[in-house]
């Protein structure tokens, strides 16, 4: 990669960097394709559960094939140990940027609508017994579609720790993953260990992405990771309403419904989709009034 490319593709420019891989915009210069390439950071290439874990990612993604997912289409190393995945590449924001750039611009339905693609998107997941386990606003892409009610899509990103649920094959994602997830938004059960991680964790998840669109903070807030997941674990999450009285109760309800402590009381996610349309279609469009965005996200 030193000479900037990755076989066919010429690297153009960073998009993001996260904990495990950096995603850069490339073109295969024959055929005038675009594409983003996800490249395993340099510390993890030596390491195989690192990069068996990089590969979950396209793994997960071809077995759900749905609409809400970024497409993956190849993966592999170069010859000195660099993973890499070729994904499509997309013209659109984050969730996370936008509520950052424009705090209050969404509209109560048009939430509604972005998190009920979220949900038909991991319903899909969970069908193939696969659980996403790092659900944030940063991790939904909105991409232009006007064929979408609303006139966007949302794309969810980074199935790289993602559990694929195999019990004739023992993957490497299932060692070492204790802490892996984004504390904010983690579960009562994922906070705890990876052992109790289903597809409940992920309706968690939405939970506090819904709240946190919703009241303009996140249900938990402290100096510290460890705070933030032993609150999780301990505390009920302050009522929604108490942050944002412009909600109808009914929505009250499902986020509170979502963010329950004992993964049995939550709803699965085909249940939490029918849920939503259901508040689509029952209770008024709001716009929320002017406030400031909290910087935790």
């Amino acid at each position: 990669m030193s000479d900037g490319r990755i076989g066919p593709y010429r690297l153009l420019r960073k998009l993001s960097q996260g904990g495990m891989g950096t995603v850069y915009e490339c073109v295969h210069e024959a055929i005038e394709r675009r594409v983003a390439i996800k490249i395993l950071n340099a510390e993890y290439t030596r390491n195989a559960d690192a990069v068996s874990r990089f590969f979950n990612e396209a793994r997960a993604v071809n077995r759900i094939d749905h609409p809400g997912l970024v497409q993956v289409h190849d993966h592999g190393q170069l010859p000195d140990g660099t993973a890499y995945i070729v994904m499509e590449f997309l013209k659109g924001e984050t969730l996370g940027r936008r509520v950052r750039k424009a705090p209050g611009s969404l509209s109560l339905h048009q939430i509604l609508r972005l998190l009920r693609q979220v949900a038909d998107t991991l319903a899909a997941a969970h069908a193939k017994e696969i659980v996403h386990r790092d659900l944030k606003l940063d991790n939904i892409m909105l991409v232009p579609d006007p064929a979408i009610p609303g006139g966007e899509r949302t794309k969810l990103l980074d199935f790289g720790i993602a559990k694929l649920r195999e019990p004739t094959v023992k993957l490497a994602a299932t060692r070492g993953d204790l802490l892996m997830g984004t504390p904010g938004y983690m579960s009562p059960e994922q906070c705890r260990g990876a052992a109790g991680v289903d597809d409940r964790s992920d309706v968690y998840s939405l939970g506090v992405v819904l709240y946190r669109l919703l009241a303009g903070r996140m249900p938990f807030v402290a100096a510290g990771a460890g705070e933030i997941m032993a609150m999780h674990i301990y505390e009920e999450p302050p009522p929604l309403r108490g942050f944002a009285d412009w909600v109808p109760e009914p929505v009250d309800e499902f986020v509170h419904v979502l963010l329950k402590k004992d993964k049995a009381a939550r709803p699965p996610m085909t249940a939490g989709v029918s849920m939503l349309d259901s508040l689509l279609a029952s209770v008024p469009d709001v716009q929320p009034p002017p406030r400031q965005m909290s910087a935790s996200t």
